[in-house]
């Protein structure tokens, strides 16, 4: 639910561990969750599914250099730039000149190197706006 200035004046009477531990009100939300959320998390899968697809067509389309194979349970993208040459850390080079952020691929471990991580759980338009950053940096 919305917190709205009421609600926080009345979330802010309760102890301090509801706020960051296990609670009674998780309870609540949790039991919320499950009895009601389900076409909230229905929506949210069919949207991360169309932004998997969205983003390997953008990629297809602008940057068809960079490998990409959408994940089967997963927000998150590995994209392989190794053809694009730009060292062992791409996501220097995208925010340094294209001012987009990544996860570089090598906090992962060697064979993440020339790899970025790509959050698609956004929307298109922020996809798009990324990729079109990641080729004025190019």
């Amino acid at each position: 639910f919305p917190v709205t200035i009421q609600r926080r004046e009345i979330l802010k009477k309760l102890p301090m561990a509801v706020h960051y531990r296990a609670s009674i009100l998780g309870g609540f939300a949790l039991a919320t969750a499950f009895e009601k959320g389900e076409p909230w998390l229905n929506a949210a899968v069919e949207k991360i599914g169309s932004n998997a697809k969205f983003l390997q067509n953008v990629l297809a389309a602008k940057i068809p250099s960079i490998k990409y194979a959408p994940p089967h349970s997963s927000y998150l993208a590995w994209l392989d730039c190794s053809a694009l040459d730009l060292g062992d850390d791409p996501a220097k080079i995208f925010l340094e000149k294209g001012k987009v952020a990544f996860v570089a691929g090598h906090f992962y471990g060697e064979t993440g190197r020339n790899f970025i991580r790509f959050n698609f759980a956004t929307s298109e338009e922020i996809i798009s706006n990324a990729i079109d950053r990641m080729v004025r940096s190019l």
